[in-house]
């Protein structure tokens, strides 16, 4: 996926590959698993022919921490835990 340098919530762009476009919802988003809270999050929506089809979550120096699919193919997948060295 490529992400606008500076995103502005609201800003949109297509990807024409798969009549697929993208939505910034939040550039302050935050989200909770069980061993981790992350905040200061980019939210960013997913629509297929119109319809919400995926929420992703990123934080930026670490990249994707959810996605989250709608729809008939529904699923949760986040990042478990970080471990720098």
């Amino acid at each position: 996926l490529l992400i606008p340098a500076n995103p502005t919530v609201g800003q949109t762009w297509d990807n024409p590959m798969y009549d697929t476009y993208y939505k910034i919802n939040s550039t302050t988003a935050s989200f909770t698993t069980k061993k981790c809270n992350y905040t200061g999050l980019l939210e960013i929506h997913e629509f297929r022919e119109g319809e919400l089809y995926k929420k992703s979550y990123y934080k930026k120096g670490i990249g994707l921490v959810n996605a989250r699919s709608y729809g008939a193919w529904t699923s949760d997948n986040y990042l478990g835990k970080v471990v720098l060295n």
